[in-house]
């Protein structure tokens, strides 16, 4: 896994070292291919992703049901809708 210290990521800049040892004992590392969908509008999250190479693209469907380019980062934290941030 490419190493990352997890206290530069603002949502973690303020945890204590015991703490980011402990979320990083459970991560997993993933990749994926370019233009490969990790998760669809709608779909209820389960995992936490935090992108450390490459670049994200979020889209969201119109009214005609195209896809439109919400955002596009190469830094980014997403719950993708994870109920383990609402405990």
């Amino acid at each position: 896994m490419a190493e990352i210290e997890l206290r530069e990521v603002p949502l973690f800049s303020e945890w204590t070292e015991t703490e980011v040892a402990g979320i990083r004992a459970i991560m997993d590392e993933i990749k994926f291919k370019p233009d490969q969908i990790i998760i669809r509008e709608g779909e209820i999250g389960t995992l936490f992703y935090i992108l450390t190479d490459g670049t994200v693209q979020v889209t969201i469907a119109n009214a005609d049901g195209e896809q439109i380019v919400c955002k596009r980062s190469s830094l980014a934290v997403s719950s993708a809708n994870c109920p383990m941030l609402d405990q």
